[in-house]
């Protein structure tokens, strides 16, 4: 199971990304690349993941800044386990 199963959005797919790797750090143009969404609509939503404290700067490389997934954020930390516990039940009952 997946973020963006769930939720259907440009942000959903996003965090899928940062949660599949989740000691990796990526810049917004990689990361739009890399989740099939428009570099513009990166722009638009990532303002939001940060301010709920969903994802956080890791560092600068030149112009580029770095994040990652916060799970040191309670709600992602939960949101991310139910994503994923779901997608081990689904395994297990041979869903998905």
């Amino acid at each position: 199971m997946s973020f963006h199963k769930i939720f259907n959005s440009a942000s959903a797919k996003m965090l899928d990304i940062l949660s599949q790797n989740q000691a990796a750090d990526y810049s917004l143009t990689e990361l739009s690349r890399l989740a099939g969404v428009s570099y513009r609509t990166a722009q638009r939503i990532f303002p939001t993941l940060i301010e709920h404290d969903l994802v956080k700067k890791t560092r600068s490389i030149g112009r580029a800044d770095l994040y990652m997934i916060n799970l040191d954020n309670p709600k992602m930390h939960a949101l991310y386990h139910a994503v994923h516990g779901t997608a081990k039940y689904e395994r297990i009952v041979g869903y998905g």
